[in-house]
């Protein structure tokens, strides 16, 4: 029996050995889909099985970020679901545990707690450290208690003058690079989703140059207007829908949040505040460590796969359209 939120359900096949496939892809990815009332998602478990199975017993954490842990998603939206999992134990001995992959259809970033580590402590990336943020909420899928929220309680001094850059460089590179809008063509809607990104990070790094606090999921209040006309009417919230004035609009907003971060961030350069910054990369560093004895010396497994699947599938049932 596994409780998992929205019902408990009783599936005998997932009490195999786990060295076998979760699902039998012709049969049981379709009846846990229907079990839970999305239907639609069986062809998606079969490939989430295939991606995730690797790593079975390995998991320490998975949540659901994107559009929904920001508070942006859209009535059908795809969840984008992150999973922390432990390196395989020869990858550790022979310094090989710092990995990362990805798989779509579902969207699935997996990564190693090593990879985690340089995000959240040694550049105190924003993405990073968004992870952290869904600590608590409805979009942690699984947890084994015994890292992330440990972390999480450090999110605060996890914010560094860095991390606030880092958003800014990121805004300016999906403008500069990835947006690639030509003058007097209209906006398509992967270039809506790309100005409300960047729209996002300039707003977030203005906000914690100026406040502090740890890395939010969702925008500051304000934002989220702006960045849903963005990505689903390509127009600036009240204003213009010209292609050319709303990326302007977006370009000016992410030039002068620039400008703010390095004239509003001098208390996160302040001697007291890097001090908290260099005691909680310490605190986190040595909890990634212990976890990783831990999982060395047997004393302490991961999850399996089966749990962030069942999760996954009751996740999305519960934010199904018109639940």
């Amino acid at each position: 029996m596994y409780c998992i939120g929205v019902s408990t359900v009783k599936i005998m096949r997932f009490d195999e050995p786990t060295t076998a496939a979760v699902f039998d892809p012709m049969v049981e990815s379709a009846d846990v889909a229907r079990m839970f009332g999305v239907p639609e998602l069986a062809d998606d478990l079969v490939r989430l099985d295939k991606v995730l199975h690797p790593y079975d017993g390995r998991i320490v954490a998975a949540w659901v970020g994107g559009s929904r842990l920001h508070g942006l998603a859209r009535p059908g939206s795809d969840a984008d679901l992150r999973v922390l999992v432990l390196p395989r134990r020869d990858d550790m001995l022979f310094g090989r545990s710092d990995d990362a992959t990805s798989a779509h259809d579902p969207d699935v970033v997996v990564e190693t707690v090593p990879h985690w580590r340089h995000g959240v402590v040694v550049d105190n990336s924003p993405l990073a450290l968004e992870s952290l943020a869904a600590v608590g909420t409805a979009h942690m899928l699984v947890d084994d208690g015994l890292l992330v929220r440990d972390v999480a309680a450090l999110a605060a001094d996890l914010v560094s003058a860095n991390t606030v850059d880092i958003a800014v460089r990121m805004a300016r590179a999906i403008l500069d690079k990835r947006l690639r809008h030509t003058h007097g063509e209209p906006l398509t809607r992967e270039q809506g989703k790309l100005l409300a990104e960047a729209y996002r990070l300039a707003d977030t790094a203005v906000a914690l140059a100026d406040d502090g606090g740890p890395w939010p999921a969702a925008p500051r209040d304000g934002a989220p207007a702006m960045c849903r006309a963005l990505r689903d009417e390509r127009r600036v919230a009240g204003g213009t829908d010209d292609s050319d004035k709303v990326v302007a609009f977006v370009a000016g907003f992410v030039d002068n949040a620039a400008r703010m971060v390095r004239i509003d961030h001098a208390g996160l350069d302040s001697d007291k505040h890097n001090a908290a910054v260099t005691a909680a990369r310490d605190k986190a560093t040595g909890l990634m460590r212990e976890r990783l004895l831990d999982w060395l010396d047997g004393t302490a497994p991961g999850l399996p796969t089966r749990d962030v699947i069942i999760r996954y599938v009751a996740y999305m049932a519960a934010h199904k359209e018109g639940n």
